[in-house]
This record gives structure tokens, sequence and C-alpha cells, in this order.
């Protein structure tokens, strides 16, 4: 659990708090959502409970798995909280349509991965890992619509790496 990952999440919310977002952004989608954009959550639901079933339970110490699950939870709330929690808000006050909103609050997430390159991974790993960035902000996107509120979103991100990490050991 890295002290960056808390003091950014702190840092987050005490933005949307001191901005008065805090109700717009953890409350209920104002948006209409159809059935169609449940396949999203159920699509990232999959492989998450598959893994949970996979993760080898006896293997890391019990320590080692709540850390890694804090740190996943951590990572998703923050994450959310900046690309489906702040920057839907600003896309959607902004006057931008849900398509667009949905668009490049999906990109700016990617982008935000492809920064990786920088820090010496080489262009074969992070490309793919910005496409595969985007189609997974967009299914947070929906996610968030089709639940009607951000935690729906961060809860699936939050559970999607962790679970990964620990099912291959």
């Amino acid at each position: 659990l890295s002290v960056g990952l808390i003091v950014g999440s702190i840092i987050l919310t005490a933005f949307t708090t001191w901005l008065g977002w805090n109700g717009e952004v953890f409350g209920r989608q104002p948006i209409y959502r159809s059935w169609w954009m449940w396949i999203a959550p159920l699509f990232v639901a999959l492989p998450i409970i598959l893994r949970i079933l996979d993760i080898d339970w006896g293997g890391p110490a019990m320590s080692v798995v709540l850390l890694v699950m804090a740190s996943g939870l951590l990572v998703g709330y923050s994450e959310e909280l900046l690309f489906r929690g702040i920057a839907v808000k600003m896309l959607r006050a902004g006057g931008n349509g849900e398509f667009v909103v949905a668009v490049l609050s999906s990109l700016l997430f990617a982008l935000s991965h492809g920064i990786n390159i920088f820090q010496g991974q080489e262009f074969k790993v992070v490309g793919p890992t910005v496409g595969y960035t985007f189609a997974f902000g967009v299914m947070m996107y929906l996610t968030m619509r089709a639940a009607g509120f951000l935690v729906a979103a961060m809860i699936m991100h939050g559970l999607t790496d962790p679970t990964g990490i620990l099912a291959s050991g």
C-alpha cells in the first residue's frame, strides 16, 4: 500500500468536497440508462469471479492478500473518482453529450496509463495497455451508468487488478 496512493485518494476526495461536488459525483447518476449497459459490468464481473475461484487462498499470507486487495480498491477508488467522477462531471458541465463524455473520459484514463513509456516500458507493452485501458474505461463508464452510481465502477475496478494478481501468484 503506497503512501502516494493514499495521499492521492485523500487529495481527490478533498478536492471534490471543497468544490461541493460530492453529492453530484457520488450520488445517483442523473441520466437515462438502458438495459444493454448491464453487459459491461457483467463482462467485467465474469473474470473477477473466475479469478476469485482460482486464487490459492492458502498460499500467500493473509496479510499479503489484504494488502493487495486494499491497494486494488484504493486504485479503483482514486482512478474512478478522477476519470468517471471529476472528468465526467466537468465534461457534462461543459455541455458535452454522453457519447463524447464516455469517449473523452476513457481516453484520458487510457492516456494516463501511457505515461509508463516515460518510465522505461517498451511501446509494445504500453501501446496495448493504452488500448486495453481505453476499452476498460468505457466499461467502467457503462458500469457507472448501468448501476447509477460511481461506487459501482469503483468496486469493479478495485477488484479487477488484485484478483488478477492473486490468481496469477
